[in-house]
């Protein structure tokens, strides 16, 4: 993927220079024409000139609309290779999965993304096109007409200092927007949110984003240095050809292609003043980069649990080992739960974990499945699977609070990429009482249905009916269900405990629900500090 990507961009860029050579033959032939036709009148052979301007103008437009093709498919391919290189690298990093939830941060990897994927025909193209034309154009002007190098030369040489301090100068501008930026997100992020008491509030809306004019402020600022880089060059140029026509006053007559050099000149802001404004895509590129690099570094040392020895993040691996009995020795869901637990689980069955909210319930579901650093010692099947932050089982399924909803058919949903028959499909639709949700091919998620909170809940128990695994963790199932769903879902439970270990965390426990034990985690004697209270927070 990585070489068909350099290949396509580097096409591009031919094509991108063949574009340039082009544009400025197509200038030179011209202005050397009209010049020609004007000195020599009717005995100018006008057929081969005009022959060389029609062929360079559809060079010209061919070369280009092949350009932004070749160098759009490049961009897309470049893209593609970073976003699957990112989401492979997001399914083994527990932390980067954590960080992905949050709508704000797929944005933010989706604008970095972009900005690095866009530097060929953003940056790259157009930059190495214009300095290979401006060389060559040097060159030239050598070759045909030396005693005007000097103008020519004296103008690159300008053009190539205003190019570079408005680079540095737009790469320090970058650091003050991207600060800006965050901070207006920010901010706008919250008043949006709080827009319901806005009403309650004495400070008038229009100084409450004051983050507004900052960010808009500090980008007028770097687009006024590409305006001013441009007058600079074309004074140079204006001065280059006040002096240029000062020295040669009376003898232009004497060679024909002195009409090039001022027709360059005179047109420098076309050619070559656009130029300083594709510097944005550089500075965009570089600050992704560094962007990239604060986040690389911040994963390390962010979120750190207390008395955690781990240097960085947990890496996902998946187990798919057979489990038939769970032990927790001591445990605690770091930075959550307030007692160690204790329990030994040798039978399948039905266990209830009990307390009021805030206590640590679903943290300590998650710590079982491995999503939430924790104190103490988990294992399966009497020591001889470990488990780990990260560690994650096919036999274990977690059922959160709020069931994940894909973006795809209701069979999708359920399947998750596996192969399963669809009348088993819909005979657990069924069972969990979603038939009415209609065919398989139904679409959930943005642009199609959507489900409340309880048919989220018993979208997940479908999906643990579905894959039969031996452990079945449940977090408040019984929310947002009527009485009927609800003794629909203990039914289920019922059913799922006779053949394997489903661990409730719940404040409501229907009294149709079969018990192997109830744990309230909130009147557990404290364990001895030895035991488990001084243990490090460990994945």
């Amino acid at each position: 993927m990585q070489t068909n990507t350099l290949k396509t961009n580097f096409l591009a860029l031919l094509l991108s220079v063949a574009y340039s050579l082009a544009a400025m033959g197509l200038l030179l032939v011209s202005s050397w024409f009209i010049a020609a036709a004007s000195v020599m009148g009717s005995s100018l052979n006008y057929m081969l000139p005009a022959v060389i301007i029609r062929a360079l103008a559809l060079i010209r437009i061919a070369s280009g609309y092949a350009a932004l093709l070749v160098g759009h498919s490049g961009f897309f391919k470049s893209l593609q290779a970073k976003r699957m290189t990112l989401f492979a690298t997001s399914l083994n990093n527990l932390s980067l999965l954590e960080q992905v939830k949050n709508s704000a941060q797929v944005e933010a990897m989706s604008t970095t993304t972009e900005q690095q994927a866009a530097l060929w025909i953003a940056w790259v193209n157009q930059n190495a096109a214009m300095f290979i034309t401006l060389l060559l154009l040097n060159v030239s002007v050598y070759l045909l007409i030396p005693s005007h190098l000097i103008y020519v030369l004296c103008v690159t040489i300008a053009f190539i200092i205003v190019y570079a301090l408005l680079i540095v100068f737009g790469l320090k501008q970058a650091v003050k927007i991207a600060k800006q930026k965050e901070r207006f997100v920010t901010v706008f992020d919250d008043k949006l949110h709080s827009s319901p008491l806005w009403h309650l509030q004495t400070e008038l809306l229009d100084n409450q984003f004051a983050s507004t004019s900052k960010l808009l402020k500090a980008q007028q600022t770097q687009q006024k240095a590409m305006f001013y880089g441009q007058l600079c060059l074309q004074l140079f140029a204006i001065l280059a050809l006040y002096l240029l026509f000062k020295q040669y006053a009376g003898a232009a007559s004497q060679n024909a292609l002195f009409i090039l050099v001022p027709m360059l000149l005179l047109s420098i802001n076309d050619w070559l003043g656009k130029l300083l404004q594709s510097q944005t895509g550089l500075v965009d590129f570089i600050q992704a980069k560094q962007d990239n690099a604060k986040k690389a570094v911040a994963k390390t040392v962010d979120k750190q649990p207390q008395k955690q020895a781990q240097s960085s993040s947990p890496k996902i691996t998946r187990h798919s080992q057979a489990i038939h009995t769970l032990s927790l020795d001591n445990v605690t869901a770091c930075s959550v739960q307030r007692f160690p637990i204790s329990i030994e689980i040798n039978n399948a069955g039905c266990y209830l974990f009990e307390g009021s909210s805030g206590t640590g319930k679903s943290s300590l579901l998650k710590a079982i499945a491995g999503l939430q650093p924790f104190q103490g010692s988990i294992t399966f099947n009497q020591g001889n699977i470990v488990q780990q932050l990260g560690k994650l089982h096919e036999r274990i399924v977690y059922c959160g609070q709020s069931s994940p909803v894909l973006d795809g058919t209701l069979a999708e949903n359920l399947s998750l990429g596996h192969e399963i028959e669809q009348d088993i499909q819909k005979q657990v639709l069924n069972d969990v009482n979603l038939s009415y949700l209609g065919v398989l091919t139904q679409w959930l998620g943005s642009g199609g249905r959507q489900l409340s909170g309880g048919e989220r809940q018993r979208l997940n128990l479908a999906r643990a009916l579905l894959f039969k695994p031996d452990v079945v963790l449940l977090d408040e199932p019984f929310e947002a269900l009527d009485n009927y769903n609800i003794s629909l879902m203990v039914k289920l439970i019922n059913q799922l405990s006779k053949t394997g270990i489903v661990v409730i965390a719940s404040h409501i426990a229907p009294d149709t629900l079969t018990l192997n034990q109830r744990i309230d985690i909130e009147n557990i004697p404290l364990l001895s500090k030895e035991n488990g209270s001084e243990e490090k927070c460990y994945g």
